[in-house]
């Protein structure tokens, strides 16, 4: 299956319309129609239930829409962190942290004024995120490295450090620094600062429909 079939039954499957999904890709809707049939054809499966008021899932199409979602996320992150290594590659490397909005303010200016002064820090984009986006933001490569909030915060698969722990009767909760397991180890040196802080909303990153 090819990325394009995958964005284009995805675009259907959320739409549940064939019309509504090509305005949405930008493409008439002959051409989607055909590639539907041709996706199904070769898998031998029915994935849409048409109706004369739009479509609907099939058991086998509900399938394909989880894992294509996730195929195309890791395309996306792919394409993301190869973009960021060529930069890297060029003298201009940076890291991207996720934070939530209003929290851990305290504790990531402590984390970048200890590392402005570091050798060799290099720059760091703070993603600012709302509640639970950070670990989704870092699972998918939209970011290196990203401070969580244990227990609230999933942090399965990522290699973790704790930062702090509030004391008994403080209002947080323990707070821990996550990193993708793939970055290398002296990666997680580097993440807390850099020589120049660009702030952008995580919104900035993540689909508009995104919740």
């Amino acid at each position: 299956m090819e990325t394009r079939e995958l964005r284009y039954f995805v675009a259907v499957a959320e739409e549940l319309h064939f019309g509504r999904a090509a305005q949405r890709l930008g493409i008439a809707q002959p051409p989607l129609s055909r590639a539907i049939g041709g996706l199904e054809r070769r898998l031998g499966a029915t994935l849409l239930e048409r109706g004369s008021r739009g479509v609907a899932l099939t058991g086998a199409g509900a399938v394909l829409l989880r894992e294509a979602r996730a195929a195309l996320d890791a395309v996306e992150a792919a394409e993301r962190r190869t973009r960021r290594a060529a930069l890297a590659e060029t003298g201009r490397p940076a890291v991207v942290l996720a934070a939530k909005a209003g929290a851990s303010g305290e504790l990531l200016a402590k984390l970048l004024d200890a590392y402005a002064a570091e050798p060799g820090a290099v720059a760091v984009d703070v993603v600012l995120c709302g509640p639970g986006e950070q670990a989704r933001v870092l699972r998918d490569g939209r970011a290196d490295v990203a401070l969580l909030h244990r227990p609230f915060d999933d942090t399965a698969g990522f290699d973790t450090e704790d930062l702090h722990t509030e004391r008994p009767g403080d209002d947080w909760r323990p707070r821990r620094r996550s990193r993708d397991r793939r970055l290398p180890a002296s990666a997680l040196a580097r993440v807390a600062a850099g020589t120049r802080l660009r702030m952008r909303p995580a919104s900035r990153w993540l689909p508009a429909d995104a919740t």
